[in-house]
């Protein structure tokens, strides 16, 4: 199970692998079929699935991060 938090930064979380981006470190949101998709590296993103928030709505979602990575 991967666990992600958006906070002041993006943590990531999966067993004992952890990471932290910042959302200056975004280079891309790129809204896809069912999930979105955060580049934060030519290689490195972050999948999010719009049906598994247990805050907000995936709409919020957007537009936070829309906002916080300008």
């Amino acid at each position: 199970e991967t666990v992600v938090r958006f906070g002041n930064r993006i943590l990531i979380r999966e067993g004992s692998f952890s990471l932290a981006v910042d959302y200056g470190q975004i280079r891309s949101v790129r809204p896809m079929k069912h999930c979105c998709v955060l580049m934060f590296g030519p290689r490195s993103a972050v999948m999010v699935s719009p049906d598994h928030f247990t805050i907000g709505t995936y709409a919020d979602f957007l537009n936070f991060v829309k906002n916080r990575c300008s």
